[in-house]
């Protein structure tokens, strides 16, 4: 037995749990409609309350069922009832038989005019234990299981749409105007796109970018155009990016965070090294490294044995490791030995899971990954909001830069 399923807290008036009655009412010219008003056809409707244009265009709530913030409150179709959340024939449903909660079994298994009876009257057909007749069955049209749309009708064992609709499977629709079947039953108007005379096209006052409808005044990812994203760091109003404090508008790659950013540090040319980060807008070493000019860059002094707690100090002979800054024999247990440094490769990013495995200077190392890293925006403190479901950090050694972790694994240790 085929149910129509409602949900009805949640059920949109394009589903298969909204009863509607798609009706055809195109137009032509564009309505300067105000704020909270959507044209659809010659006329400006509220689609949260309009039993004509219920959630959308050209879908309208069945006769004395009210449109009520864009959906139909719900009933089910002529001829069924709602048990259990589903829209089921009670003339004929085995498990609903005359009322919800009545079962047909035993000696009456099957369900005929409500009642059970040992089996199907001439003239009707055993459909799973459900007497129906197929030449008008909504459910079971022209055969068993097959329902009509939620819309139509079954005439003679066919399913029907009234006069200018389509059959679309689960509904019979407006082709013109129906942004879910625009044109033909299987062209869907996406991302806000409106279904006009049979043509998906974008709502007055937004433009096609890639497919989707935007509004170039308060688009973050298109703002002024298709191509100018403001980023993480900024905000779009009336069609210009306006970054937050601290943050400068970068070309095509939005506003960044040019005090904190390792790729647009100081200015939105400066990228730090990946031994680096950025600190004040100024490239700096990762805390705990330490810059050589001997060795060309910034080195751990902890475990490089090259360069021992300090520039100027190798190790050799019978101490070729360098363990917590001092030489030594060997490392101790719990570290790594990787060309005679002692690390941790849990959390060292000079080794991050492996000997030699460097985190990029937007990465930190995190349980032996190397994970991407920005800059928390405005927040001050953790959990910050605007990390969403990523970790807020603090930064390795530097507990005032606050960093949006990602990769799920959790802060550096």
């Amino acid at each position: 037995m085929r149910l129509y399923t409602i949900v009805l807290s949640s059920v949109i008036a394009v589903g298969l749990g909204s009863w509607v009655s798609c009706r055809n009412n195109t137009g032509s010219g564009n309505l300067n409609c105000d704020p909270g008003m959507t044209q659809c056809g010659e006329a400006c409707v509220n689609t949260q309350n309009d039993d004509n244009h219920c959630g959308a265009c050209g879908y309208a709530c069945a006769q004395g069922v009210d449109c009520v913030a864009g959906i139909c409150d719900n009933e089910c179709p002529p001829g069924l009832e709602m048990c259990n959340g589903n829209c089921v024939d009670l003339n004929s449903d085995p498990d609903h038989c005359g009322v919800c909660d009545s079962t047909c079994s035993g000696a009456t298994p099957y369900c005929f005019a409500a009642g059970c009876v040992d089996q199907c009257p001439q003239g009707h057909v055993d459909c799973n234990f459900a007497c129906v007749d197929l030449s008008s069955d909504m459910l079971n049209c022209g055969q068993c299981g097959q329902d009509c749309p939620i819309n139509g009708d079954c005439v003679s064992g066919v399913c029907q749409c009234e006069a200018g609709l389509t059959n679309c499977g689960d509904v019979c629709s407006d082709l013109s105007m129906d942004p879910n079947h625009c044109g033909d039953c299987n062209t869907e108007c996406r991302n806000g796109g409106e279904c006009i005379s049979g043509v998906c096209q974008c709502p007055a006052g937004t433009n096609e970018c890639n497919g989707q409808c935007v509004d170039f005044s308060n688009d973050p990812d298109h703002c002024g155009d298709c191509n100018t994203q403001c980023g993480l760091y900024g905000a779009c109003n009336s069609g210009n990016c306006d970054c937050i404090p601290g943050a400068e508008i970068c070309g095509v790659d939005g506003c960044q965070d040019t005090t904190a950013s390792p790729d647009f540090c100081g200015d939105c040319n400066t990228q730090c090294n990946d031994e680096e980060f950025c600190n004040n807008g100024t490239c700096e070493c990762r805390p705990g490294l330490l810059f050589c000019a001997s060795a060309g860059g910034c080195i751990d002094p902890l475990s490089n044995p090259n360069h021992c707690n300090d520039c100027d100090t190798p190790c050799g002979g019978a101490t070729p490791v360098c363990d917590g800054g001092v030489c030594a024999d060997q490392c101790p247990g719990g570290l790594n030995e990787c060309n005679d440094a002692c690390v941790d490769q849990d959390t060292n990013p000079l080794h991050c899971g492996d000997c030699g495995e460097v985190c990029n200077n937007d990465q930190v190392c995190v349980q032996g990954g190397c994970e991407d890293y920005w800059p928390a925006p405005v927040c001050t403190q953790c959990p910050c909001d605007d990390c969403g479901d990523n970790a807020c950090c603090e930064f390795p050694g530097d507990p005032t830069l606050l960093i949006c972790v990602g990769g799920g694994e959790g802060c550096p240790q």
